[in-house]
């Protein structure tokens, strides 16, 4: 007789994880959406009200659930990041430096101090063996980390690049020794463990074919409306990664991990509409089940039962923040102490991935439910105190103006400095030329004498902090020259080119150089001052500017354009989406990662810039 489902239990969770959001924002409970859904399913599971029936449909939407995090926490991975740490790395000639080997060191120290503590639990006969625990109490949550940096608007600095760098870097390989670990507790061959392999080749052969269907104009064509094609191909390639993992005797979080970095390496940046949809299925409906199931099967009678298991819980929780601490001292080189343990706290917190290995440890009996039931405890507690904890220890800073560096001193370049809004950036102007030396200074911030074809000149300039960088020099030949310079030695994304000879227009295009030729921008100005001379005029007033801002404010996400309510003078001109420009009209609506070009007075537009950067 096949199972009969019945929908009775699904219909109480499906309410509780619409609720519980809503719960947390009203009556403003400092404490994360899956903390709270946790606690939900404690009060309706075995340790409360019970009244939830455990079936094969339920249990196959929470594991699928679990899936999907770990999908989206591939998802997260940023691998520009993991470029640019490496970039640094190769052009960095000291032995310990850059933010890939910190970010490793880290981990590594993490793993011995880990280690050391869980034998000192095996010594003290609170735990049978070390090694579980060890890489349990070596994670962290990047789904914690990553919003937290966001909220400060620190996650594109140098120090905010170096915390997430090494979030990122211990979430993958505790996953992968976690997979490995179970292979050989399970006295699983050698030949097994090399099976990992198999799944990184599926990695590199899914990967490369994502890249040519997602280059398919079909695939633009299908993927709105009722075909969604990007969605389903999604869904066919985790399910493809969990049956595959499965089938070589590996643990699930690989494999979903997996389909989320090749989906991460080909979609478009961490704005795309399709990780938006993903996000919206997986924390709309899948990872909810899941975090609520962990609450109903969570027996709270363990930890009055056990002897001695709130004594092994209060260690476990000192000891993560431990295991995280101590290493972290190596950020206090380039640091100040706030900064460092601040650091430190942060990376204690766990969620996701603690509750994973816990409830792979739970089912290959290596631990027991009282122990279990310890390290949910420890996960509620380190994703609640640890934002906190950094929120109040991380300095007050203000936010970092834009550096500009400008290469030349010409007429155009001294008329573009004065509409510069200084107020907001630095800028630098190289100069070579010695009789326009004084005239630069009293344009610029800085002014660095030099050759900009010469690396050294650049580096002095701050090239590697530079937010944009302007190549104006008298000749085409010596701007291509030196745009070849910064796109082979250095990671800028924004780099402009003035070109006068529209035939040396495409050279720069294929560098992935902005290029602006005088005498096309000028026609193209003078053909809006013939068709549109007022709106040329109102862009034009000295009193108002316009600002791109990326929509992140999840409560403006599905509004219509008339719905903005755009405070005193601001005007919304235009909408960027998925490379393509959109007039905006009333009927319009907003999507997450919209780039939106606002035109107003200057404390209206940040007030603007404030509210739909913001994530919520």
């Amino acid at each position: 007789m096949p199972e009969h489902f019945s929908f009775n239990s699904l219909v109480i969770i499906t309410l509780l994880a619409f609720i519980v959001p809503i719960t947390i924002e009203k009556v403003k409970i400092p404490i994360p959406v899956v903390v709270g859904e946790i606690l939900a399913g404690v009060i309706i599971g075995k340790s409360g009200l019970n009244l939830i029936e455990p079936g094969s449909w339920l249990k196959f939407l929470s594991e699928f659930g679990f899936a999907f995090l770990m999908f989206l926490s591939g998802l997260e991975v940023d691998f520009n990041l993991i470029k640019r740490a490496t970039w640094q790395r190769k052009k960095n000639s000291k032995l310990i430096d850059g933010p890939l080997i910190i970010s490793a060191l880290v981990f590594l120290l993490t793993l011995i101090i880990s280690f050391v503590i869980a034998k000192l639990f095996v010594a003290a006969n609170l735990l049978n063996s070390p090694w579980l625990l060890t890489l349990i109490i070596s994670t962290t949550s990047l789904a914690i980390v990553m919003p937290t940096l966001k909220e400060k608007e620190i996650i594109n600095t140098k120090y905010g690049q170096q915390v997430l760098m090494s979030a990122l870097l211990a979430d993958f390989l505790t996953i992968l020794m976690i997979t490995i670990f179970v292979i050989v507790i399970s006295s699983g061959p050698l030949h097994e463990i090399l099976l990992i392999f198999v799944l990184f080749l599926a990695f590199i052969f899914f990967h490369k074919a994502g890249i040519l269907f997602s280059d398919s104009h079909i695939f633009d064509e299908l993927a709105h409306a009722t075909s969604q094609i990007k969605v389903r191909a999604t869904f066919a390639l985790i399910l493809i990664f969990i049956a595959l993992a499965e089938k070589l005797g590996l643990e699930i979080i690989l494999g979903a991990f997996l389909a989320g970095a090749i989906i991460s390496l080909i979609s478009d940046d961490e704005g795309s509409h399709l990780n938006h949809k993903l996000d919206a299925i997986g924390y709309g409906f899948f990872i909810p089940i899941f975090f609520i199931m962990v609450g109903v099967k969570f027996n709270i009678s363990t930890l009055f039962n056990t002897p001695n298991i709130w004594v092994f819980t209060i260690c476990l929780i000192l000891a993560s923040y431990i295991v995280k601490l101590i290493p972290v001292l190596l950020f206090r080189r380039d640091y100040s102490w706030r900064e460092t343990l601040s650091a430190g706290f942060l990376l204690s917190s766990r969620l996701s991935l603690i509750i994973a290995a816990s409830a792979i440890g739970l089912e290959l009996e290596i631990i027991n439910e009282s122990i279990n039931s310890a390290i949910i405890l420890t996960a509620i507690f380190t994703c609640t105190a640890s934002p906190i904890l950094f929120d109040h220890l991380y300095p007050e800073v203000e936010r970092e103006k834009d550096r500009i560096i400008i290469v030349g001193s010409g007429e155009l370049t001294s008329l573009l400095i004065k509409r510069l809004n200084t107020d907001e950036r630095i800028v630098t102007i190289i100069e070579k030329d010695e009789d326009r030396i004084e005239r630069a200074r009293k344009l610029a911030d800085r002014v660095i004498y030099g050759d900009a074809t010469n690396l050294s000149v650049l580096k002095s300039a701050g090239i590697k902090s530079a937010d944009a960088f302007l190549t104006a020099a008298g000749k085409d030949q010596v701007n291509e020259k030196i745009c070849k310079i910064v796109k082979k030695n250095f990671l800028i994304e924004n780099i402009l080119a003035l070109n006068f000879n529209i035939g040396n227009k495409q050279k720069l295009l294929d560098l992935g150089v902005k290029v602006v030729t005088p005498s096309l921008a000028a026609v193209g100005l003078l053909e809006k001052l013939i068709k549109n001379p007022r709106t040329f005029s109102i862009l034009n007033e000295e009193k108002l500017i316009t600002k791109e801002i990326k929509l992140r404010n999840s409560s403006y996400i599905g509004n219509k354009v008339s719905e903005l309510n755009l405070p005193g003078d601001c005007l919304l001109m235009a909408i960027e989406r998925n490379n393509e420009l959109i007039i905006p009209h009333g009927y319009n609506h907003l999507e997450y990662g919209d780039i939106l070009t606002i035109v107003g007075s200057k404390e209206c537009v940040m007030t603007v810039i404030k509210r739909l950067k913001e994530a919520s």
